[in-house]
């Protein structure tokens, strides 16, 4: 692996002991459990290619967590591994991700957070469909939304495999009752190695401040900066400032909304060698309700970003996340996204656009004891750029059982 540019070392050897030692003295609770699944599945073209073939599979998925609890502090460790083999011409994938989150109040209006997270996906499709059904936590009947991310498919390439090294650390100070201030740095480590070019190590950050109108409302403010690093290659090395201005209202008890406007600036080398400057208006809208046994989220938002290809690029997203619990034993959950990327090519100046549209569902049922459930997964992708569209269908029939106990 390429080492990273020495300004992203050093802030990495910052976050990472920053995000691990914000560690509890004394441990008032200890909870810890491993999840196992095997499940099947038929999709019509699991690799998005152009002459697909139908591919049957048999998948074995392995979640051990583990988590550290007193009065101040938290600490959440959680792995996931997935081996998906077929039955015919399609290669095995193998996805994974482990992640470490901490956080920990100093005082009564300081607080620190930070994580460390490392995933490793074959295709878009293992992205899409990395946390499967939204869950239901024993014993309180409360549900939890999936969190998938949105793949950068800006590259066009669904057997692209990838593995990304992330690192967050976060301060949070409220000097009075209605005010609060946000501080945040990270880095990311993104490597193709099928593709030439598209390895980057990127850095970011943000400050924000927000003040309280009232019980239901408030505004904020914000500044974010992106700086990106592509290995090998100054193509589409550069950086992106975003400033934005927002609010917030809450509708009732559990729904909220919240959204904010701004615009990005970036630069960035071309592959011509000359510098883009450019900006674009960016925003972002989210409306969310947070109940015990309901939980949805819409988001839409604007920016400019950095993307596989190299180089900022316009990014247009909308993703809806829901989750309910149905009675005692059942939840359901469902994913619906939508992506665009307006990207510079590798050759040339004039732009391509790669758009991403995916919709998920779960349906899960948990037998007596909550230990061992069955579970239903059907999806759908679509992939499309300059080379057309491919499409994926896919149904999932599996079951999981928990060891140990759960929060």
């Amino acid at each position: 692996m390429e080492r990273p540019a020495q300004p992203l070392r050093a802030i990495a050897l910052s976050i990472a002991p920053g995000a691990l030692c914000i560690a509890v003295p004394a441990v008032a609770r200890t909870e810890a459990g491993v999840e196992v699944g095997v499940s099947g599945t038929v999709s019509s073209n699991p690799d998005l290619v152009n002459n697909p073939k139908t591919g049957v599979s048999g998948v074995g998925t392995i979640v051990p967590w583990v988590r550290f609890e007193s009065e101040l502090s938290t600490i959440a460790v959680m792995g996931n591994l997935e081996y998906q083999k077929y039955t015919n011409r399609y290669s095995s994938h193998v996805t994974a991700w482990a992640s470490v989150n901490a956080n920990r109040r100093l005082s009564e209006n300081v607080s620190v957070a930070g994580g460390l997270t490392y995933r490793r996906t074959s295709t878009v499709l293992d992205t899409f469909l990395a946390t499967g059904a939204g869950s239901v936590i024993p014993g309180s009947g409360e549900v939890q939304i999936p969190t998938a991310p949105i793949p950068d498919v800006s590259f066009g390439n669904g057997r692209t495999r990838s593995e990304s090294y992330e690192g967050s650390l976060s301060l949070s100070v409220t000097p009075g009752e209605r005010s609060s201030l946000s501080a945040s740095a990270g880095f990311q480590l993104s490597r193709y190695p099928s593709l030439t070019g598209a390895n980057s190590n990127n850095l970011h950050g943000s400050l924000g401040y927000n003040y309280q109108l009232s019980q239901r409302a408030g505004v904020n403010a914000s500044v974010s900066f992106a700086r990106y690093d592509f290995l090998g290659t100054r193509v589409g090395d550069g950086w992106t400032v975003t400033p934005q201005l927002g609010g917030s209202y809450r509708l009732n008890e559990s729904v909220s909304l919240s959204g904010s406007l701004g615009a990005s600036l970036s630069r960035s080398h071309r592959p011509d060698g000359t510098i883009r400057e450019f900006t674009v208006f960016s925003g972002d809208l989210s409306l969310c309700k947070t109940a015990k046994r309901t939980k949805y989220c819409l988001n839409a938002s604007r920016s400019a970003q950095s993307t596989a290809l190299g180089g900022a690029s316009a990014v247009n997203q909308v993703k809806f996340n829901m989750a309910r619990a149905i009675g005692q034993y059942d939840s359901f959950s469902a994913d619906i996204n939508y992506s665009r990327y307006d990207s510079p090519t590798i050759l040339g100046v004039v732009g391509r656009v790669s758009q991403f549209y995916g919709v998920s569902s779960s349906y899960s049922h948990s037998f007596a004891g909550r230990r061992l459930s069955a579970v239903v997964t059907p999806s759908f992708v679509r992939l499309t750029d300059d080379n057309g569209s491919k499409n994926n269908f896919e149904i999932r029939i599996g079951v999981r059982y928990r060891f140990g106990g759960r929060t």
